[in-house]
């Protein structure tokens, strides 16, 4: 065997916390809090509790860096809850896309920009009308003006992005004014105009320095917070004063030590949303076995052993933020579902009678009472209602879904540009999540009853009006339920 790298774990320690478990709104145990806020009123003798009243920090957890001999002490240490190898984590976008046409033939071409299909000549007319840019003059039944509306709208040029209309944050009255919120990625370009005013504070666990190298981590804060910029509106809660950013994978990737890490800090800072649009990459840790001279066998079932222990361990970290919701608030995390769906490796095999695989969302996603985010695509099937589907690239059973193609944001260095993947969807969760807050917190509710609160709100009102059913219809693989490919359905913000 060649020289193997030793496998490093890390511990969650806690003092004086239990497990315990916690409905989740996404796992179908909706706690429907809003309806009992008259009761709940009762239980703090009638004083009003808002955003302010929570205490920050005071988790009493701390992630530990340990190696194979730490392993047989700290298994004696009754603080130590938890233990797992560290793995390798990389960023879920962007993302290339494979796009159908019109009439729904199968293409095995790939494109980053779906623009680039909707704009080709013969399909401009029929892209234009499924979209209700309709006139009355031509053969095509469009006239001019229609076609560069739609032009327009799709390159949202001076206005709010495709994702912020589809989710219809311009329209709320709320913009996560006095909402703390973390984001752990790729860093921040501090100097965009998009985050002018806004009070960032960074933190680098990658031992590269602070800012981002990449671009992704500033594309993904531009939509979840970011300031307008040249007259685009690009962030969903562009309203939030305060962001503390964690710098969790580097130029040569991270790992899941760095994001516990990450995870520990953000919620020290009382952060009340937090943003991961990222994951654990599974395929790069059987890779790097491999080259160490490990056999694809073992080195498949170490990876997966690893990847249990870490599902593990993010369970318990989760247990442990909601024991502490009476005390501070708690915190809601918020994780891109993946890209790493297969749904039309069949048709890229020949194989269009088998069954699609739908692919669960990748840790931390998959993990306890962490909400998973789909992306989801415009379509051009030539319907004036329904114009969504989920994107080729997205995982299939995601607990919510959001704009995640061609979404215009903040571009490394200055200006704006556009990013696909799961990665680009969930920062618009997070951004409708800060809206509810600022909204919940205003409501008088205890603060161990503001999380779920949120998340009620967040899936009762999420939508499935707009989505097309044109997933292999004509095929042995019947459509399958919305549940499995939109989860509760597209986020919406409140009014």
């Amino acid at each position: 065997m060649k020289n193997a790298s030793p496998i490093r774990y890390t511990a969650l320690r806690s003092k004086g916390s239990h497990r315990i478990s916690v409905p989740s709104t996404f796992g179908g145990n909706a706690a429907h809090i809003l309806k009992r806020h008259n009761e709940q009123l009762q239980t703090v003798s009638g004083t009003k509790v808002t955003e302010s009243s929570p205490t920050a920090a005071g988790y009493d957890i701390s992630f530990e860096s340990l190696e194979i001999r730490d392993i047989a002490s700290a298994l004696q240490d009754p603080e130590i809850i938890a233990i797992a190898p560290v793995m390798p984590t990389k960023v879920n976008g962007p993302a290339l896309q494979k796009i159908s046409t019109p009439k729904q033939e199968r293409s095995t071409k790939t494109k980053t920009d779906e623009a680039s299909l909707l704009l080709e000549k013969n399909n401009l007319p029929k892209a234009a009308n499924s979209f209700g840019f309709t006139g009355t003059s031509g053969r095509s039944g469009i006239n001019r003006s229609g076609i560069n509306g739609f032009y327009n709208a799709l390159y949202n040029q001076g206005s709010a992005t495709w994702g912020v209309t589809t989710v219809k944050a311009e329209k709320s009255r709320y913009t996560g004014e006095g909402v703390s919120v973390a984001m752990l990625d790729t860093g921040i370009d501090n100097t965009h105009e998009a985050f002018k005013d806004i009070d960032l504070e960074e933190i680098d666990f990658t031992g590269t320095g602070n800012g981002d190298d990449n671009g992704h981590g500033t594309h993904c804060a531009g939509t979840f917070f970011g300031k307008d910029v040249d007259g685009n509106r690009i962030g969903i809660a562009p309203g939030i004063d305060r962001a503390y950013i964690a710098k969790v994978i580097g130029p040569k990737g991270g790992d899941s030590h760095m994001l516990y890490q990450g995870m520990e800090w953000a919620l020290n800072t009382g952060a009340k949303i937090i943003a991961l649009s990222l994951d654990f990459d599974f395929q790069g840790f059987v890779s790097s076995l491999i080259k160490q001279g490990y056999q694809e066998t073992a080195a498949t079932a170490i990876a997966l052993d690893a990847y249990r222990q870490n599902l593990n361990l993010f369970d318990t970290l989760m247990d442990l933020i909601a024991v502490h919701k009476e005390d501070n608030g708690g915190a809601i995390i918020i994780a891109a579902a993946g890209n790493e769906d297969l749904s039309e490796s069949q048709f890229l095999l020949g194989n269009e009678n088998l069954p699609s695989p739908y692919i669960a969302p990748a840790l931390p996603g998959v993990a306890k009472d962490v909400i998973s985010v789909g992306a989801i695509q415009l379509s051009t099937t030539p319907n004036t209602s329904k114009n969504l589907s989920l994107a080729s690239f997205s995982t299939s059973l995601p607990d919510i879904v959001a704009p995640g193609t061609s979404i215009k944001s903040a571009k490394l260095g200055g200006g704006l540009t556009k990013m696909s993947g799961t990665s680009m969807a969930s920062p618009h969760v997070a951004g409708v999540a800060a809206l509810y807050w600022e909204e919940v917190s205003k409501m008088g509710l205890r603060p161990g009853l503001l999380c779920e609160a949120v998340k009620d709100k967040i899936a009762s009102s999420a939508t499935h009006q707009f989505f097309i059913d044109n997933l292999k219809a004509q095929t042995a693989d019947a459509l399958a339920p919305a549940s499995l490919r939109y989860g509760v359905g597209l986020v919406q913000a409140p009014h």
